[in-house]
């Protein structure tokens, strides 16, 4: 009987120690599909990169020179556009607003009017664009945010010249 209960003893050590060795490998195996990755891996570099200036004018270069409403004036943003590793970015005058004096201030449909206007693509890996948006904003702002609408918010990186 002693026998018995010895290979009992060690069956339950057997068992106990394959517990703990699945254990170990199955904790092991989701901490290596956490998402935590190796630091010395190169950093993601898929972005679009958004290049812009800025000018405020009183009128647009359109023919004939579109004036503003009254109490406004047009800030006229030159945007360059490039999507470097992204599967695809969109943009057009309708991707973009101005914050200005904490307004949201949305294009003059007298972009369509400019020559240089930006127009809407669907920039692919690689593709680049240019062109001018049009906001019109209360002739007292002088500071001036833009903010892109659309997917890949968190991707873009701002180039003010």
């Amino acid at each position: 009987m002693s026998n018995l209960a010895n290979k009992k003893n060690t069956l339950k050590w057997w068992v106990l120690s394959s517990l703990v060795v699945s254990l170990v490998l199955i904790f092991s195996g989701l901490a290596a599909c956490s998402g935590k990755s190796d630091t010395s891996a190169a950093p993601d570099t898929t972005e679009a990169v958004i290049t812009y200036s800025m000018k405020t004018v009183d009128q647009l270069p359109t023919n004939p020179p579109t004036q503003p409403n009254a109490g406004f004036k047009f800030v006229i943003v030159s945007f360059n556009v490039e999507n470097k590793g992204l599967e695809s970015f969109k943009v057009g005058a309708n991707s973009f607003y101005v914050e200005a004096d904490n307004k949201i201030c949305d294009y003059s449909d007298a972009t369509k009017l400019m020559d240089s206007q930006l127009k809407s693509v669907d920039l692919h890996n690689g593709d680049k664009t240019s062109g001018d948006v049009a906001f019109p904003v209360p002739d007292t702002s002088s500071e001036f945010n833009i903010k892109y609408i659309g997917f890949n918010v968190n991707k873009i990186r701002w180039v003010k010249q």
